[in-house]
Order: C-alpha cells, then structure tokens, then sequence
C-alpha cells in the first residue's frame, strides 16, 4: 500500500466522520432550511419489500487507524473490512455485497413488522435531490437489506456521521433521502435497536 495515500484518507476518515453514538443524532434542520427542496408530486418506494434485516459493525475511527498502520502487514479479511465500510455500493446487486456484508457486520437485527411501514415512508421518492455533498469520507456503519417473500431487493449503506448514504438495486433518484429531519428519525429507530456498549462513537 502506498503511505501517503493512506495517510490523507485515515486524517479524513477521523475528521470527517465520527459517527454518532446511541443517544445522539445527526444534526437536525429548521422547515425553513427544507423549503428550498422541491417535493415530487409522486412518491415512488426504493424498493418493494415486507422484510428489512439490519446489519451494524461499531468499527470505530481508532481501530481503523490501528490497521492503517499495519501498512504492508494488513490481512485479506482487515482489507476486505476497510473496502466494505468505506466503499459505495454498486448499482446492481450480486451475491458478492451480501457475503461482504455478512462477513464484516456482526450485529445482525430482523426488524419488527410494525417497523416495516415506517421504513417504507422513509425509503420512497419524496424530494429532488439534494444539490450539496457532505465534505468528509464517508464509514458505512450501517447496513439495511430489503427482501420481498424472502428475496433481495435492495440495499442501503449509511453512514450517519456523514449524512451520507448508498443504494443497490433501485433505479429510483434517491438524491432526496433523508431530508425533513427522516434520517434522524432512522437514526433513532436503527440505534434504539443496537446491544448496549455499541462503541462506534468512539
């Protein structure tokens, strides 16, 4: 691995993107910062589903830095740990994200089915998007896979800390996710969820 490269994204990783702990939430917006964003006249799901797993890894912003430092040393399954939290999803869905997530997120959640409906308000076309993107690199702590009578769907890859955010398996303009304060009322439902002594604070 070149150094130097390294270096620049492990000093943005840990600027830009401490991810927020159990009890707090990603920065919330007045309705006048919303009303510049344009609502479709159409809402359109992401992804049609009636089963949502959730997966979390509390990787924290130190043990990132501690394999960075490994340099040449660094195993196959910590390179495969770094590429899975950091990278963005493909548009498509192949089997090889599924096994990446569930080698690399040990907490796994079924979601209630009285979480479902919530979900599915969030997961829909509702504004154009967003014309700004967030300055830090994002660490997808968190993962959400969809299924339909058992089947994949789609996925969604989060990154609280950042507001940032990645999808498979929709073609639906997902810009717009998030806004109206809906990714804080994720955040609070995800987080709610999670096994106390989460560390991913840290």
């Amino acid at each position: 691995m070149k150094k130097k490269p390294i270096i620049l994204l492990t000093l943005l990783l840990l600027a830009g993107c401490n991810n927020k702990s159990k009890t707090s939430e990603p920065t919330q917006q007045s309705d006048n910062f919303f009303d510049k964003f344009e609502k479709l006249d159409k809402t359109t799901p992401f992804f049609t589903f009636d089963q949502v797993t959730y997966y979390h890894n509390d990787f924290t912003s130190g043990e990132f830095a501690d394999i960075i430092d490994k340099e040449d040393s660094i195993s196959k399954s910590e390179k495969n740990l770094l590429e899975t939290i950091t990278t963005n999803l493909p548009e498509n869905l192949n089997d090889i994200i599924i096994i990446n997530i569930k080698n690399n997120y040990p907490v796994k959640i079924e979601m209630p089915e009285k979480d479902i409906q919530f979900l599915k308000d969030i997961f829909q076309e509702k504004y154009k998007d967003r014309d700004w993107s967030s300055a830090c690199v994002p660490m997808y702590r968190d993962v959400l896979v969809f299924k339909t009578r058992g089947k994949i769907t789609g996925i969604a890859k989060i990154c609280f800390g950042c507001w940032e955010f990645s999808f498979s398996g929709t073609k639906a303009k997902t810009g717009g996710f998030g806004l109206k304060n809906e990714l804080n009322n994720l955040h609070k439902l995800l987080y709610e969820k999670l096994p106390k002594g989460n560390k991913s604070d840290q």
